[in-house]
């Protein structure tokens, strides 16, 4: 998902939380979030996780 962001010219901290089943995204700015929000649907969607 990194990798991913950095093609959007963005860049975000993404980091996994397994103890609370949680991937953590820190946006660089609150005007990001429909794109990291996009960005998730579309990994969730392709490894069918959703």
């Amino acid at each position: 998902m990194e990798r991913r962001s950095h093609q959007l010219e963005v860049h975000w901290t993404i980091a996994a939380d397994p103890e609370n089943c949680q991937v953590i995204i820190e946006l660089t700015g609150e005007h990001e979030a429909e794109l990291a929000d996009e960005l998730v649907a579309n990994v969730m969607t392709e490894h069918q996780l959703i």
